[in-house]
């Protein structure tokens, strides 16, 4: 959790500000910026981990039709969903 009021009273050591009350604004200002910016990250680490799933299926498949056995096929798959979900929880955390 962030202590606003130590940041409030770092900025206001920082700017020679006096009214730690006239900060909340830009405080306020700089959290949601920094919510949507988490948000946007996200949004791409998503993006970016979906795109790699299908290449990785796409991959297995292409290895089935060259003669891979179904059952190390089913290995691959099994081990990528589990990649795919630790990066979930990572993303969540």
């Amino acid at each position: 959790m962030v202590d606003t009021e130590a940041i409030k009273r770092q900025v206001l050591e920082w700017t020679g500000q006096s009214d730690i009350k006239s900060l909340d604004p830009y405080i306020h200002l700089a959290f949601a910026k920094f919510a949507n910016f988490t948000k946007t990250l996200d949004a791409v680490c998503l993006g970016r981990l979906v795109d790699s799933m299908r290449t990785t299926v796409q991959v297995i498949r292409q290895e089935v039709g060259a003669g891979m056995p179904p059952t190390e096929a089913a290995l691959k798959l099994v081990t990528l969903a589990e990649a795919v979900e630790a990066d979930l929880v990572r993303l969540h955390d």
